[in-house]
């Protein structure tokens, strides 16, 4: 009776072991499994980060010489704003041209924290410091203020 008790609970602990698959249990996720039933750390998210400017900092920035603004995102070149093409008042969409646009993928949870730097273009000297908290699968918006 003894070898039974210790039969049935050694095979009731295998199946409980066996049963739990590990994976990205969110869907949110680019590597989300739906087989998963426990979350292992592993989930990818991607996101984008663009910049606005008004049109008080673009006379502002035009005004002190600077015509050119390089963006960059946790340390790496996200692009060139030209502030004689750029618009303000126009719809900032995440991927044009001239807004210092960039995509953005981490592993860990459905949101995180970028540090945004812009550069006069000329000088490579600090106008701007921002950060913006990059939510998945959005446009997620950095504001010039000069």
């Amino acid at each position: 009776m003894k070898k039974i008790g210790i039969f049935v609970l050694l095979f009731s602990c295998l199946i409980y072991v066996s049963c739990k698959k590990e994976g990205c249990v969110s869907n949110v996720a680019l590597n989300y499994n739906p087989d998963a039933n426990a979350d292992d750390g592993s989930c990818q998210y991607d996101g984008q980060v663009a910049t606005t400017i008004s049109q008080v900092t673009k006379d502002n920035l035009l005004a002190a010489g600077i015509d050119g603004v390089d963006v960059y995102v946790d340390g790496e070149f996200a692009g060139l704003i030209d502030l004689a093409l750029y618009y303000p008042d126009s719809v900032n969409l995440c991927g044009e041209a001239n807004l210092g646009s960039k995509v953005l993928t981490w592993t860990g949870h459905s949101a995180k924290r970028y540090e945004v730097i812009y550069k006069d273009e000329a000088t490579e000297l600090a106008i701007d410091t921002s950060y913006v908290n990059v939510q998945s699968s959005v446009c997620n918006y950095s504001v010039l203020i000069y």
